[in-house]
């Protein structure tokens, strides 16, 4: 009957609504159809009251394919144009959400953002008491857009409100996901693995990746007992075969780092069944067996799994790294020359390795044994570079101000001390490096600016460090010509600091005899001496020093 009305009654008044019923009528049984019906009645019957159902038909359509962008475009149209109707009221409630499918979050946080303006906004309970339920989603989406456009804190505000007013809502498991994965993306990862930990529900794809997060966080953590665990239950629930096999790979990695050979070696006897075109996993777990004999100090087993990487696998991505490790057994086992071969041919045979920094790093620490510090410090600043680590960059800063100190280029021991503390605050030795900053100003002869940064740091220091730094206040008046201050400082050792292992109390002692002696005042000198020789837990080289230097005093 609705085909008799469309095709013989084209002229009645009534013809758009015939058009859009019948539309909605075979919109099941022919889709194509049904959206040509629509887009005419839209196009060509735009005035009509058929028009509103009939674009809104055509949006949803869009919407349910996720063409968000011309979904969007439509949605707008409709609320622009028909902004007086029903429809469009609706279809601004859902228009938050389009926008930021559509991925145009600017677009999305200016709509939404006066739609849940509030004075309660933030009163969880006055917002569940007064916010009416259906704005729940457009938090939920605001929260969304801010997250698109990485503005992390506003949308940790949002997704927080979400989660406090909409109890239950359609939205809240996607929400913790969404906030573990900003908090996995700032690098907290434990406070992302809390979020994880808590998605649950029907959505089977959504706790899944949640647990992938979960396992490899665990990984990341080197929390590998954890790690193989939560990758073996993973095992049980992944489908998808790329997925399933990089889960198997990494539980397997995961229970060889954490020692359990047994439990791994039918795992891997599995894992080649299943996957016998692979090179990269079968590589990756050879290699580590290579580092957990290493770790074990079983050398010669280490060495013969690493050269076995590179011989069987010196195709895959771990044969840079089988080298690299060879070349730090070698080094362990003192074989400079095996060790050196490998590392300066490193870069020629691997110039794209992400271990190039780690490399480099080992081979300035081979030239400062060799005492070839030049190359040592060229090597270290290279490493510097390229490197991406927090942990090597640390490493490498220390070497490097270790050789700048060794070799006395303490203008650059000065800088990259500095560098040091304003990057690695919480270093444990971070005082360490302090010092060396004030012994620069030393070396540097800016003697006043180092008492007062000595002073300051002495402040931080603990009882081990302390008689070190005031041994250096000492020693900056001595090299400024003020005896008399650096006798007063030198004096507070053996009178006022902790005994330590290493001789601070001896050396202020000597030190002091010699600012007498620079004062003329021999007797006292002689009396700095002999109190190194009576005194009990001096090192009897010192003593033996004083002795001496009593005989050339009184010679």
């Amino acid at each position: 009957y609705f085909e008799i009305l469309v095709n013989e009654y084209k002229d009645s008044p009534k013809y758009p609504e015939y058009l859009l019923n019948y539309a909605k009528l075979i919109k099941s049984t022919d889709t194509d159809k049904a959206l040509d019906i629509f887009k005419k009645i839209a196009l060509e019957y735009a005035n009509a009251h058929a028009a509103v159902s009939a674009l809104f038909e055509v949006a949803s359509y869009y919407e349910e394919q996720k063409m968000y962008t011309e979904a969007e475009q439509l949605y707008s149209r409709l609320i622009n144009r028909y902004y007086y109707s029903d429809v469009a009221e609706r279809t601004k409630k859902s228009l938050g959400r389009i926008y930021v499918l559509a991925g145009e979050y600017e677009q999305a946080i200016e709509f939404l953002l006066p739609r849940l303006t509030s004075p309660f906004l933030h009163d969880y309970l006055l917002t569940r008491e007064y916010m009416p339920a259906d704005l729940y989603d457009e938090i939920y989406f605001l929260a969304r857009a801010y997250h698109g456009l990485d503005r992390d804190k506003q949308a940790l505000d949002m997704y927080r409100l979400y989660l406090n007013v909409a109890v239950s809502g359609q939205h809240t498991e996607q929400t913790k996901f969404n906030m573990g994965k900003i908090y996995f993306d700032k690098d907290q990862k434990r406070v992302a693995l809390d979020f994880f930990k808590t998605v649950s529900g029907p959505d089977s794809a959504l706790t899944t990746d949640a647990g992938l997060y979960i396992a490899t966080i665990y990984f990341d953590l080197q929390e590998y007992d954890k790690a193989a665990q939560a990758f073996g239950k993973l095992r049980k629930t992944v489908k998808d075969r790329d997925k399933a096999q990089e889960i198997f790979g990494k539980q397997i990695v995961a229970l060889l780092r954490v020692g359990k050979l047994k439990e791994a070696s039918p795992l891997i006897k599995a894992y080649k069944r299943m996957y016998k075109e692979d090179k990269k996993y079968t590589a990756w777990f050879v290699l580590e067996y290579g580092k957990y004999y290493r770790s074990q100090k079983e050398f010669n087993k280490a060495i013969k799994f690493f050269n076995q990487v590179k011989n069987k696998y010196g195709s895959s991505e771990y044969a840079d790294d089988a080298e690299y490790f060879l070349a730090l057994t070698y080094l362990t086992l003192n074989k400079n020359e095996e060790a050196f071969k490998i590392l300066s041919n490193f870069y020629t045979n691997y110039p794209k390795s992400d271990r190039l920094p780690e490399v480099l790093n080992s081979l300035g620490s081979l030239y400062f044994r060799s005492e070839k510090f030049d190359d040592a410090i060229n090597m270290f600043r290279n490493a510097l570079k390229i490197c991406k680590t927090r942990e090597l960059k640390k490493n490498i800063l220390s070497n490097l101000i270790k050789t700048y100190t060794f070799t006395g280029f303490w203008d650059a021991a000065q800088a990259t001390a500095r560098q040091y503390v304003e990057e690695f605050p919480d270093a444990d030795d971070i005082i360490v490096k302090k010092i060396i900053i004030g012994r620069s100003y030393i070396n540097l002869n800016q003697f006043q600016n180092a008492v007062e940064y000595l002073r300051k740091i002495k402040r931080e220091a603990d009882s081990d460090t302390e008689p070190e730094i005031q041994f250096y206040i000492g020693d900056a008046y001595l090299k400024a010509g003020e005896y008399e201050n650096a006798i007063a400082e030198f004096v507070k050792i053996p009178l006022l600091s902790k005994k330590t292992k290493l001789q601070w109390e001896a050396s202020a002692l000597y030190y002091s005899g010699q600012a007498y002696e620079k004062l003329g005042r021999i007797p006292d000198a002689v009396r700095m001496y002999q109190e190194i020789i009576k005194r009990p837990g001096i090192d009897l080289t010192l003593k033996k020093e004083a002795e001496k230097r009593i005989k050339q005093i009184r010679g």
